[in-house]
């Protein structure tokens, strides 16, 4: 059985045998620092942020190189982002382009091995699947089973046109959108 992979809904699992998939374990982590004159080390600045993620795919072709070789470019050779999912994770998908790093070397007429590095800009996987709140008593609740900051999307009917409408979080934060004053938002 060999490994799944769709890139663009096309299962190029069935092209070639996927040898090897390495996500990380995660993205580089930039920090920013102060670095004062005349003083050993710096000092952290409060401010991080998740770099691009690096997923590197290798693969051989056991038969049928040539023609196999034109049916990977036309899938991987785009110049756009391009959805993988990838076969341990069929939940979840990644948005990467692929990048300069990335070989097919041709060892005989009937075999090949190679590999694909894929840039992911954002460096999360995002569901395949979009996740229902519910409702208990006064508030929604939703499962964010993802690692990246999740924003709500909310869809409602009104009964009659609203001037202003917010959404309160236990913390004390509130989303508001509208004034009282203003004119209808909704």
């Amino acid at each position: 059985m060999s490994f799944s992979l769709l890139i663009d809904s096309i299962d190029v699992g069935k092209i070639v045998q996927i040898t090897n998939v390495d996500r990380g374990f995660a993205p580089e982590i930039e920090h920013s620092a102060f670095e004062y004159a005349r003083r050993n080390g710096s000092r952290y600045a409060g401010v991080s942020r998740y770099q691009v993620r690096k997923i590197t795919v290798e693969y051989v072709v056991s038969s049928d190189v040539d023609k196999k070789r034109y049916a990977l470019q036309k899938v991987v050779a785009k110049n756009q982002e391009l959805k993988l999912i990838f076969g341990d994770e069929p939940d979840r998908y990644w948005l990467g382009r692929l990048n300069g790093e990335s070989a097919f070397n041709k060892v005989t007429g009937k075999y090949a091995k190679g590999f694909w590095t894929f840039l992911c800009f954002y460096p999360f996987a995002l569901s395949t699947t979009v996740k229902q709140a519910t409702r208990k008593q006064n508030r929604l609740e939703f499962v964010n089973e993802g690692t990246a900051e999740t924003w709500p999307v909310y869809e409602f009917l009104a009964g009659s046109a609203l001037k202003m409408i917010a959404f309160s979080h236990p913390n004390g934060r509130v989303v508001q959108y509208g004034y009282e004053s203003g004119e209808a938002v909704i």
